[in-house]
């Protein structure tokens, strides 16, 4: 996804990638926040709605393990299950630790070399 992001960049628009990852990063937490609190709640309903934000929002930077969490947690809400939801909750606040600090790392490599290679190649990236 990283990659396909970079092909997008061109002279009119050179910072595209560190763009869409640090809106990313200064979004996301928003959606972890009012995640968190659904669970805390109990609230069905938003921990739907956060979860498939916060999915469609991890599979556009390409943090595959997180978009699959958080399609797990859209899984056992539709199964009326809030508890396995908030189970997998724990595992999502994990996995985003680990975009974030990717994400990071990501947005310092270009910054320092634009023509660095992007973190789709990177090992672990798929966090």
């Amino acid at each position: 996804v990283l990659s396909q992001l970079r092909e997008l960049e061109n002279a009119d628009d050179p910072n595209l990638l560190s763009r869409v990852l640090q809106l990313y990063l200064d979004e996301s937490p928003k959606l972890i926040d009012k995640l968190k609190q659904a669970v805390l709640q109990n609230d069905a309903r938003e921990i739907e709605l956060s979860a498939h934000t916060l999915k469609s929002s991890s599979a556009n930077i390409g943090a595959t393990i997180l978009t699959g969490l958080c399609g797990e947690i859209h899984l056992a809400i539709r199964a009326l299950d809030v508890d396995r939801a908030g189970q997998i909750f724990s595992q999502v606040e994990i996995a985003f630790g680990h975009v974030q600090t990717a994400l990071t790392t990501e947005i310092s490599l270009l910054a320092a070399n634009p023509e660095a290679i992007t973190a789709s190649a990177s090992p672990g990236w798929k966090t």
